[in-house]
């Protein structure tokens, strides 16, 4: 568990260093207990021209807030550097995912990200 710690204090540096177009990526509100999507630049490469990439995204979590932050409500919106996002579904070789944890900054921060959303907004562009 320290390890992971560890790693989610590392994650929640990127949120100092990500470049200002990257908050454009998110499609969604941010709000606890929200299931999000995402896919990536590669994701896209494997598409029919006429295919929606967002019906193919690899990945999805759970937005939590992280340890010690106040959450007024259960569904309340949280701020980027607040939330930990529950990975559970991304492309794998093996029979299941295994849950892992990242500091939402660390997601956002990834060049390769395309966009954030979630399946109420499927018909948004």
């Amino acid at each position: 568990m320290k390890e992971t710690i560890k790693r989610l204090e590392e994650d929640f540096e990127a949120y100092y260093t990500f470049p200002d177009e990257a908050i454009d990526k998110i499609k969604c509100e941010l709000r606890h207990g929200k299931r999000i999507y995402w896919y990536c630049k590669v994701d896209v490469e494997y598409l029919e021209e006429d295919e929606n990439p967002r019906d193919h995204a690899p990945y999805s979590g759970l937005v939590i807030a992280k340890d010690g932050v106040n959450v007024p409500q259960r569904d309340a919106e949280l701020e980027i550097d607040d939330i930990v996002v529950v990975l559970d579904t991304y492309p794998v070789e093996k029979c299941y995912c295994e849950s892992t944890w990242i500091g939402f900054p660390a997601l956002l921060n990834d060049p390769e990200l395309v966009e954030i959303f979630d399946i109420w907004r499927l018909d948004e562009s």
